[in-house]
């Protein structure tokens, strides 16, 4: 990865206010494929552990540490980032992200 696409990285992934509030999460009717409906335990399972995968990509971006990502991500979205952070760690930079809003639908 070069600099200049690591800099566009962090530019985008980069929070613009300061201090940490609740992302705002957008949940739409779920787009089931099935004959069985979406049970409510399933959803809020499924929507809060894609929260914790982005609680986990800002420790691991803040702190340039590759453990952070487990067990959130795998195969080539894990490589990426795991790259990105031994990146930001050569260059000796860090990205601070901030969550602001999810806009979500399952779909099964």
């Amino acid at each position: 990865m070069s600099k200049s696409l690591l800099a566009i990285f962090i530019f985008s992934a980069a929070g613009t206010g300061i201090g940490s509030s609740q992302a705002t999460v957008l949940v739409r009717p779920a787009n089931l494929q099935g004959p069985r409906a979406l049970q409510k335990q399933t959803a809020s399972a499924a929507i809060q552990y894609y929260l914790q995968s982005w609680q986990r990509l800002r420790v691991a971006m803040e702190q340039n540490r590759v453990d952070a990502l487990e067990p959130a991500f795998i195969g080539t979205a894990k490589d990426k980032l795991t790259e990105t952070i031994l990146q930001q760690e050569r260059l000796g930079i860090h990205t601070s992200y901030q969550d602001r809003a999810h806009d979500l639908q399952l779909v099964f």
